[in-house]
């Protein structure tokens, strides 16, 4: 007895995913989640492409099994999921601009892809998905760019990328001790006092993980009349950072991490949330482990016209 089949009738079988795409699917040792966050309401020329991209997904979470959860979500209709995708992922709302015969009108709308493995995750935008093919003027259309491809890509991404952190504490050749020098949630901006936290909890679990290997340490710069702060100083050039003109209290908050082979800042990222935390402290041990970081070098002649555009372009992907 049949229950059901799939098959897929299209002529470029666009719903029959690579045998790259099943072989990384295979690898997966942990839970790989993909989630959609797409607007019911959004931009007419995107509108068509979202059910040939949330079928693609579903191809995804059927070969991968119980490796991959494909996930949809409409943050317009969700207030705490249109929180928690600003929060988590600084996935935001974009404002298209729609136009027709007797109107024109802006629709914030979201479409995004997140692919989230362990404690890894990377994003792709609209800009990542599509692609806009002017046939001539006033004729605009709009087509997926290769999806599978994107989405793989950044599959193998997350997922190596979690594998590194993981084993980079293992071969460690030497133990580390991290120190945290901030100051007390008193003076600490708000935003700050939250970071403040993920720090603690991303320590935690690499001390708890290192069986020995990794120890840390929080210290208040100011304590003992300031002498620590003038260590801090003379040793690293550190000194009292002000959050702005606002709140003009100073305070202290920065990583270092030591180790045999001497000492160095782990510099805060950009996004300051708790994942971001995490990849910043476990980018700062890979400098100590041998072998976790490659560089690759890209060697380019001089040259003009559209094959020197052409490496502008490689050079942006590094």
């Amino acid at each position: 007895h049949l229950g059901w089949i799939r098959v897929d009738i299209t002529a470029e079988q666009r719903f029959t995913l690579s045998a790259a795409t099943e072989q990384q699917l295979d690898e997966l040792q942990e839970p790989l989640v993909i989630t959609g966050y797409f607007s019911e309401k959004t931009h007419p020329l995107l509108q068509p492409l979202i059910p040939s991209l949330t079928d693609l997904l579903e191809e995804y979470s059927t070969v991968g099994g119980n490796r991959v959860r494909v996930e949809f979500v409409d943050p317009t209709k969700d207030r705490e999921a249109e929180e928690a995708a600003a929060t988590l992922y600084d996935i935001r709302p974009v404002p298209f601009q729609t136009a027709d015969r007797y109107q024109s009108a802006v629709v914030s709308s979201y479409f995004d892809l997140v692919v989230a493995y362990g404690d890894q995750y990377e994003k792709l935008g609209f800009r990542d998905l599509i692609e806009v093919k002017a046939r001539g003027e006033g004729d605009v259309r709009v087509v997926l760019k290769n999806p599978e491809y994107s989405i793989t890509r950044v599959i193998k991404k997350v997922a190596a990328n979690y594998r590194s952190g993981a084993d980079s504490i293992s071969q460690l050749q030497s133990p580390i001790s991290i120190k945290a020098y901030v100051s007390q949630n008193e003076v600490l901006p708000p935003i700050l006092i939250d970071i403040k936290e993920a720090l603690l909890q991303t320590l935690t679990e690499l001390q708890s993980q290192s069986a020995g290997k990794v120890t840390y340490e929080f210290v208040d710069p100011n304590i003992d009349d300031g002498a620590l702060a003038k260590e801090l100083e003379d040793r690293f050039g550190f000194g009292p950072q002000v959050a702005s003109l606002l709140d003009p209290r100073p305070f202290w908050f920065y990583v270092v991490i030591e180790s045999a082979k001497g000492a160095f800042q782990v510099p805060l990222p950009q996004t300051l949330d708790a994942p971001s935390i995490k990849r910043a402290v476990d980018s700062a041990i890979m400098r100590l482990t041998p072998g976790a970081l490659k560089t690759v070098a890209l060697m380019k002649p001089e040259a003009f016209g559209p094959q020197a555009q052409q490496y502008r372009y490689l050079a942006d992907t590094f």
